[in-house]
């Protein structure tokens, strides 16, 4: 480009339109659409009138609607003879390609997504709304985004646990920082709004922390060792076992009182049980009812309350420690079908009742039947 085009091009009275054009370029890709330049000066309505030659012309103080094709056409068609794409950079340097780049980074989204997609566990049928949710959240999967999607599904592929620590689950699956899946982290925001699609639920964000933990807890997690928590009655300690846990248990066990015990506790004082078999059932009505029926005559029992946690999995531990029977029953659904499986992975354990998953039976169905064993057990 000659010097006379630079400097024509350059002038003061020009400079607003070389702007607004070139945001205008870059954003379409090329010379398309147009362009809006509000209360124009003398100096640039005399330059745009010279320059585009327009049937009205335009006057200061008011709007100048530009096509970029017009510009562009009267550029090449002038004494300057050059493109608006040479003229703008020229003025300005390279230009860049907003639609190409909006383009590539798509497809590179694309990309990303269909990795995730891939993943063996993102064909389960109940994670396609929190995958969209994903998506939609995360704008997109691409990059470290990719990477926090992924790390969920392989969070998801390690679920239920039988009663591991969030830290423990979190260090393994969320490339060894122990705190990845924190409730303030986006592994912790996003994993749990998978859980609750698996359960049916709309995927969100747990709105409490003891929503959060409960959570957690249903799949076999502990977030920490005072909120995790087992419901037992009955269970016997061996005559030398002492110290604070077994004094309650015996005390629990002398009153045919259900007691309450804490992962805390369990750690401390891993218990020493006695007896020949523990039952365990699913939901807390059982125990209920057999402590208003038996009371200090019912055989060991213990609750898993829906999903087995840390401290259920304690208690489990102990009683294949002890050489114990584990006889256990849970509603007859898909849900209690798991729960019972992954109670029967323990050496020892059988099922206390047969199980129709598909009858849909609950256990309070059958309460008259479970009491009539836990008596006979006693």
């Amino acid at each position: 480009m000659s010097s006379e085009a630079l400097d024509y091009l350059e002038r003061p009275a020009l400079r607003r339109l070389m702007f607004a054009a070139r945001e205008r370029f870059e954003r379409n890709g090329g010379p398309f659409g147009k362009l809006s330049l509000t209360a124009l000066t003398p100096e640039e309505a005399l330059a745009l009138n010279g320059l585009l030659e327009p049937v009205s012309p335009y006057l200061p103080g008011r709007e100048a609607m530009i096509k970029l094709p017009r510009l562009d056409a009267k550029l090449r068609d002038s004494r300057l003879g050059v493109s608006l794409e040479e003229a703008l950079v020229a003025v300005d340097g390279p230009l860049a390609n907003a639609r190409a780049e909006r383009a590539a980074a798509t497809a590179a989204r694309e990309v990303a997504w269909a990795r995730v997609l891939a993943h063996p566990v993102a064909a389960r049928a109940e994670l396609a709304p929190w995958l969209d949710h994903a998506r939609r959240r995360w704008k997109g999967a691409s990059g470290e985004r990719t990477a926090t999607v992924l790390q969920a599904l392989d969070v998801l592929a390690a679920l239920p646990a039988d009663g591991i620590p969030l830290a423990a689950l979190a260090a393994s699956c969320g490339g060894g920082d122990a705190h990845a899946l924190d409730r303030g982290r986006p592994l912790g925001r996003l994993v749990p709004a998978a859980l609750l699609a698996l359960e049916g639920a709309l995927p969100r964000e747990p709105t409490t922390v003891e929503e959060w933990r409960a959570l957690w807890a249903r799949f076999g997690v502990s977030c920490d060792s005072l909120s995790c928590t087992v419901l037992t009655l009955g269970l016997r300690v061996r005559i030398s076992a002492r110290g604070y846990l077994p004094a309650r248990l015996r005390a629990a066990a002398r009153a045919g009182k259900p007691i309450v015990l804490t992962l805390a506790e369990l750690r401390a004082e891993p218990p020493r049980l006695a007896g020949e078999v523990l039952f365990v059932c699913e939901n807390p009505s059982i125990v209920a009812a057999a402590a208003a029926e038996l009371g200090a005559e019912c055989p060991p029992l213990l609750c898993t309350s829906g999903w087995p946690n840390t401290a259920v999995a304690a208690v489990l531990d102990a009683a294949v420690a002890a050489g114990t029977r584990i006889l256990v029953h849970a509603d007859a659904d898909a849900a209690g079908a798991a729960i019972a499986e992954l109670v029967l992975r323990r050496k020892g354990a059988r099922p206390w009742r047969e199980l129709n998953p598909d009858s849909g039976v609950h256990e309070e169905a059958l309460l008259d039947e479970l009491l009539s064993d836990l008596r006979a057990a006693a």
